[in-house]
């Protein structure tokens, strides 16, 4: 129990600072580049495809062969807006 009060009370003024801050403003460690700057900030999640590419790690199909999939991979973007 004492043990559970002296990590809560440890932790307690960790989370104090954090209620007033904005969550967008760099701390005062933060690089260089991590400034705010004048533009909004756009987002967008594309989903790239490379089709009919041979599995070499499927093992192999019905005939004996490497299979053929689809490679399929995932981006996410932020941008200046």
């Amino acid at each position: 129990m004492l043990a559970c009060f002296a990590a809560f009370m440890l932790a307690m003024p960790l989370n104090a600072g954090l209620a007033g801050t904005v969550p967008s403003k760099p701390g005062i460690d933060a690089p260089e580049l991590a400034a705010v700057g004048p533009h909004q900030v756009g987002f967008r999640s594309l989903t790239l495809i490379h089709r009919g590419q041979p599995d070499v790690e499927g093992g192999t199909d019905a005939t004996g062969g490497v299979p053929i999939r689809d490679r399929k991979l995932v981006v996410d973007l932020w941008y200046p807006a």
